[in-house]
């Protein structure tokens, strides 16, 4: 009964802005998140929250101003948005530090989120740390930490949360598994990640910013994309390709992630691919594959579809890859006219 009672009251504080002064401290009653909907209506327009919240604050009351300070545990966490295809998920969080002010139809708060464990959408993270800052209309991300596949993870920058939201987000991922993220076995390595991101929420046009990735310790040979092509080209029993590193540099605009030199490599191959994959899922790419003789030496040279060689045995292979990540297109260039493997070798793997 006075869970229901307290829900009442705060579903109509703010919008009764009692005249009264008033210094009331809450501690230990659970009672349903929903009621946050009421308290910051702006704040969730199309989410629908479940769980419940214990907690030990104090709410002041001067006139129009209304004030909050305290912490909180949430349990049972259940954020989701049908039309946002985004979803949150926690067992367990404490808010602390917790400082709100309202002054008639302004906002102002902070805090700090900690959770054992969260997920988000599809995305597990360990032991995470959020501080927030609200003024209204832009939300502060301080700092946004945890582990994610094994990894460490940080992220920090701003978003509005007006009808047409922009973003500015910094991040780093550290030695974060591959086979953890993407929940399979069929490649695995150690990625480290750095990006600088922009632009509207809702419109993944817009977005722009860059990126680097690293990869080490890994068996990146079973890529989907990359097994496609090497069915095509070793046309009889598929050599036995280990590349296990990577690296490449990505100029992001309008929506299209650009790489100049996105390099896959080990024990006798590399692998460079130029060209563009998209928020769309469209992409074009040239991919080059240099093949040292000591790893073909058992593979008929017949079996091997668009093989350019030079006079030491060393082998070039240059394929397209266009259409979209769902519907991939492969197709074998030839050797550009006018130009010998020897000078693609050198300019493109340095190899003399």
């Amino acid at each position: 009964m006075y869970s229901k009672i307290l829900t009442l009251f705060f579903l109509l504080v703010p919008f009764l802005l009692l005249p009264y002064q008033f210094d009331f401290t809450l501690k230990g009653e659970k009672f349903p998140l929903k009621i946050l909907k009421g308290f910051f209506p702006s704040l969730f327009p199309e989410w629908k929250i479940e769980g419940e919240i214990s907690p030990s604050i104090t709410l002041q009351s001067k006139g129009e101003i209304l004030r909050v300070k305290g912490e909180a545990k949430i349990h049972n966490l259940r954020i989701s948005s049908e039309k946002k295809r985004l979803s949150i998920d926690a067992e367990k969080i404490m808010i602390k530090d917790i400082d709100i002010r309202r002054e008639g139809k302004s906002c102002i708060m902070y805090f700090i989120i900690e959770s054992p464990s969260c997920k988000i959408s599809l995305i597990q993270i360990e032991n995470l740390e959020i501080s927030l800052r609200w003024d209204g209309k832009r939300v502060f991300l301080d700092y946004f930490k945890g582990e994610w596949g094994k990894g460490k993870i940080q992220i920090y920058g701003s978003f509005f949360t007006t009808a047409s939201p922009t973003f500015d987000l910094s991040g780093k991922g550290r030695d974060v598994s591959l086979s953890q993220v993407f929940y399979t076995d069929r490649f695995e390595g150690k990625l480290n990640l750095d990006f600088k991101l922009r632009g509207k929420i809702k419109d993944p046009s817009t977005i722009n910013g860059e990126a680097t990735l690293e990869i080490r310790e890994g068996e990146l040979g079973k890529i989907p994309y990359l097994l496609d092509i090497f069915s095509l080209i070793f046309t009889g029993k598929p050599t036995r390709i280990a590349l296990t590193s990577a690296e490449g540099e990505f100029d992001i605009r309008h929506g299209y992630a650009y790489t100049q030199n996105l390099r896959l490599w080990g024990k006798g191959v590399s692998v460079l691919a130029k060209g563009y994959i998209g928020w769309n899922r469209k992409v074009d790419l040239l991919i080059s594959f240099y093949f040292t003789r000591e790893l073909l030496r058992f593979t008929p040279l017949t079996e091997i579809v668009g093989l350019i060689i030079d006079n030491v045995g060393n082998a070039l292979v240059r394929v397209r890859m266009t259409g979209t990540l769902n519907h991939p297109n492969y197709s074998i260039l030839p050797l550009p006219v006018g130009e010998e493997i020897k000078d693609i070798l050198e300019k493109l793997f340095n190899i003399k």
